[in-house]
């Protein structure tokens, strides 16, 4: 019956241009009928007897005979057939044999699958054996970490104890007498120095007021009179420095004595920055000792450190300075050196003879003028160092005195510093042991102290040990060794066994065997077999959507089939489909309906063609006679009889030959003529109640 729907679903149009070609084959038959009949009439009489019969008007249409119950027989098991045992026309009963498989396959599975399940059973046993060693191991770290725990416990008592007594110690004042005598001898040391460098410096005083009685007025003259010379000749030099200007510039090239100028100049800056670094160097010395005197002098004041600190910036600074412009004007010197170099090159090349003759000359008489320059400088600094000299000379008897004192001054403040240092020492010695002796004490307690926190925190890891051993007894115990695996084997295993038991190919109902699909060889995969019941049977048709509202549920039903004959078989609607089965935009709406024959033959078979005439009107006892006979006047419908007597009568329902004549005058027996008028029939037919078979 599947397969039948699946062939008209697919092929719907192909069936639908059969279904209208029956119809109109057996619309033109019936036409052709008709008409040898109604020429019968015509030709052999002109007149009908009236009588009574059962008039039935209604739908026709023509569809496919289904069976009410078509079974696919399938099999589970995915196997070869090994032998078939049922043909197509046998009966069959729920529970026969069709069919047995190859098995041979799935019973080897079995095998293997019965070896995995001991197999499982087995890796099940040394799990439970392994859990029970592991709550075992679990049980002995536990007792492990208890005793750990009681140790642990007795060494964080013990560091509580210890921090206790350091607590204590700390309480306790630093004894600092022996410090206190050993500051007091150096403070009375220092106080009875000063007193002796006080009058000694008292003496220097008086000595430092003969130093300058000295008389230099004869060497002051002499000095003046080599400076006035010295300024001529240095007037002089500038003048020849003008006249080599002048030949140089009818030169075309730099002048090589403008160069030593340059170079004179620079290393004059150069000797005199020298100078001056190396007195901001002295002053350094000097105030760097004044420095470190006033830091060993346990009597300064820290306005006093603070200034003397300022000072020796400033001069580490100047001299930073100095020492700066210094090597800025060694580089200039260098740089002028080398563009005299450069210049005297170009010269040689593009010089003139007579100008160079003339230059040279005057640099000679430059170079005697310079060098009797030097000599005045010379001897100018000699009357200076003469005169230095005689004041030295005159100064040295009594500075010998002088510095014999500032050497006792100096020794008597080395001594000062040194009790000034002791005195300080001794300060520092009991700071620095009070200092160690809090350090002492406070590394003693932070010791503790870590020690303690150490222990605690040994403790509280213990503690979390025990806790996790616990957890690991616990888990240990409460462990589910997992049986997936042995279930999983013992499924397998019995859905292999249940396949097994699958061999077999069972009907699952009673019926004909219609189609032997399966092969021997070929896998068990699709359909195998066929059955359906003969005796239980329905018409599947179409109807056109105007004639939808004349068909109900259980309304009845005239079967006939090709192979029935003029046999008809009662049954009635029992399915109207709820929508339309005609594909979208199709010129032609049809629903499907379903007709049930109320009886059981053997001449109705899924399969066959079959013709529905549904039952729309019907009516017993009921005069009816050809449409022909029947006239359409102006005023009303009439029939004659073959007296000419003009009778009204009222159209009822109609046949494709008949219609139902209703009328006061009618009686059975009565002779009608026949009236052959086209038109008339026409409108008869158009004016009576129903449809036409």
């Amino acid at each position: 019956m599947q397969n039948i729907e699946v062939y008209v679903q697919k092929n719907k149009k192909k069936v639908i241009f059969i279904v209208s070609l029956l119809i109109i084959i057996s619309t033109v038959t019936m036409i052709f009928l008709k008409k040898n009949t109604k020429n019968q009439i015509v030709n052999n009489t002109e007149s009908i007897t009236l009588e009574r019969k059962s008039l039935v008007n209604g739908i026709s249409t023509s569809g496919v005979v289904i069976s009410d119950n078509k079974t696919n027989i399938f099999s589970t098991l995915n196997a070869p057939v090994k032998e078939i045992l049922v043909s197509v026309g046998d009966t069959v009963k729920k529970g026969d044999v069709l069919a047995v498989l190859d098995t041979s396959a799935i019973e080897t599975e079995i095998q293997q699958a019965k070896l995995n399940y001991k197999s499982s059973l087995e890796s099940l046993k040394e799990s439970k054996k392994e859990n029970e060693n592991s709550i075992a191991n679990a049980n002995t770290s536990l007792e492990s970490t208890e005793i750990s725990i009681q140790q642990q416990q007795i060494q964080t008592d013990n560091a509580e104890k210890d921090l206790k007594k350091i607590e204590e110690k700390v309480k306790e004042p630093f004894n600092a007498y022996s410090y206190d005598f050993a500051i007091e001898e150096a403070k009375i040391a220092v106080e009875n120095q000063g007193r002796n460098i006080k009058r000694m410096q008292e003496e220097e005083k008086d000595l430092r007021a003969n130093l300058d009685r000295f008389d230099d007025s004869s060497y002051r003259n002499d000095i003046s009179e080599k400076a006035i010379l010295l300024e001529r000749k240095k007037t002089e030099l500038s003048n020849l420095r003008k006249d080599i200007r002048s030949q140089n510039r009818e030169r075309p090239v730099f002048d090589e004595y403008n160069n030593k100028i340059a170079i004179d100049d620079a290393n004059r800056s150069y000797n005199k920055k020298m100078d001056e670094y190396l007195n901001i160097q002295k002053t350094y010395n000097d105030i760097y000792n004044e420095y470190q005197s006033i830091l060993s002098n346990p009597e300064s004041t820290q306005e006093e450190i603070d200034n003397i600190t300022l000072k020796l910036n400033d001069i580490k600074e100047a001299q930073d300075k100095a020492k700066q412009e210094l090597d800025e004007l060694s580089i200039t010197l260098e740089r002028a050196k080398e563009n005299l170099k450069r210049a005297k090159n170009e010269f040689d090349k593009s010089s003139n003879e007579t100008i160079l003759s003339n230059i040279k000359t005057i640099e000679k008489t430059y170079d005697q003028v310079r060098n009797e320059i030097d000599d005045l400088e010379r001897e100018y600094r000699k009357a200076i160092s003469g005169m230095n000299k005689a004041k030295q000379e005159a100064l040295k008897s009594a500075s010998a005195e002088y510095v014999k004192l500032q050497n006792t001054i100096k020794d008597a403040e080395h001594e000062l510093v040194i009790a000034k240092n002791n005195f300080q020492k001794a300060l520092l010695d009991k700071e620095n042991a009070i200092r160690e002796y809090i350090k002492t004490n406070e590394n003693d307690l932070e010791n503790a102290k870590r020690t303690l926190m150490g222990n605690q925190k040994q403790l509280e890891s213990l503690n979390n040990n025990l806790k996790n051993a616990k957890n690991t007894v616990k888990q240990a115990k409460d462990k589910t060794i997992s049986t997936v695996s042995r279930d999983v084997n013992k499924l397998s295993l019995e859905k292999l066994e249940s396949q097994l038991e699958k061999g077999s190919v069972i009907a699952t109902g009673d019926g004909i065997i219609t189609q032997v699909k399966a092969e021997v060889g070929t896998m068990s995969n699709d359909i195998l077999f066929v059955v359906e019941d003969l005796d239980n049977v329905h018409v599947k048709a179409n109807i056109k959507e105007h004639n939808l509202s004349s068909v109900n549920f259980g309304q009845k039903v005239i079967i006939t089939t090709l192979a029935s004959g003029d046999e008809t078989f009662e049954g009635s609607v029992t399915f109207i489909s709820p929508r339309a089965v005609s594909p979208i935009g199709s010129p032609v709406v049809e629903f499907e309906i379903n007709a049930k024959p109320n009886s059981i033959s053997s001449k109705i078979k899924p399969g066959m063609n079959a013709f529905l005439n549904i039952v729309v009107n019907s009516k017993e006892n009921a005069f009816s006679v050809p449409v022909t006979a029947i006239s359409k006047e102006d005023d009303g419908n009439y029939i004659y009889t073959i007296e000419d007597e003009k009778i009204p009568v009222e159209i009822g329902i109609s046949t494709k030959t008949e219609v139902e004549i209703i009328g006061d005058k009618l009686l059975e027996g009565m002779k009608i003529k026949m009236n052959i008028n086209e038109d008339s029939e026409k409108s008869i037919k158009n004016t009576a109640t129903g449809g036409i078979f």
